[in-house]
């Protein structure tokens, strides 16, 4: 929880640069300045400037004398600083962005691919909590997994002994390993091989039950290892 709230703060931090950066250019940057990197950051750095300075000192602006509708362009942006730090606040600048200051693009895209993330998990966990509620559909899950994934189900082992009965070289069933059913040795790698695709089953299996892709990759492990 408290690494969502972390998230979350930083995204506002971003969003507050982003929208920093838009009123700027509204500010009465024009084409020449911003189409200079330079001219731009500095632009976009004295809106946020000044907004920082007002938080952080409290400064208690005179009121607007024209109702409060001045309109806040580059060149005439300090006649009136009541509506200029109205214009900031409505652009949605916030203290979050005065506390954490400029944030790296590095770090914004770090952020921004974490909030995402975490808003894919949570709408993971959201399915998979109405769908463990829902008993009946998580038993069908759970069967339909078992089904498509087992090669030892009763349908098919109907169908492997009826092909067995029509092999001319077909005997009744002995009680031998039925993944070693020759009595020969075998090397480590025939022997691997034989429980490749059982041990691919299980992982298959595992996979198709609801809530399992939701757990950390340590705890998938365990979860295979206990029940191989």
């Amino acid at each position: 929880m408290a690494c969502g709230a972390e998230l979350r703060e930083r995204h506002s931090v971003l969003v507050s640069m982003l929208e920093a950066r838009r009123e700027s250019s509204d500010s009465g940057c024009s084409s020449d300045e911003s189409s200079d990197p330079e001219r731009e950051t500095n632009c976009s750095c004295d809106s946020q400037g000044f907004f920082r300075r007002s938080i952080q000192q409290k400064i208690q602006y005179r009121p607007c004398t024209k109702n409060q509708q001045c309109s806040i362009l580059r060149i005439n942006r300090n006649r009136c600083q009541y509506c200029r730090l109205k214009k900031c606040i409505a652009v949605g600048m916030s203290r979050d962005a005065v506390r954490f200051g400029r944030v790296p693009k590095r770090e914004k895209a770090r952020i921004l691919a974490a909030m995402q993330q975490s808003s894919s998990s949570r709408a993971h966990e959201q399915a998979a909590a109405a769908e463990l509620e829902d008993a009946p559909r998580l038993l069908a899950r759970v069967v339909r997994a078992h089904l498509d994934t087992c090669e030892f189900t009763r349908d098919r082992v109907a169908a492997m002994r009826a092909r067995a009965r029509d092999c001319p070289t077909y005997s009744q069933p002995t009680l031998a390993c039925p993944l070693n059913p020759a009595p020969e040795l075998q090397s480590e790698k025939e022997f691997s091989q034989r429980f490749a695709h059982v041990i691919r089953g299980v992982i298959d299996f595992a996979g198709l039950i609801p809530g399992f892709q939701l757990l950390t990759q340590d705890d998938k492990f365990t979860r295979k290892m206990t029940n191989s």
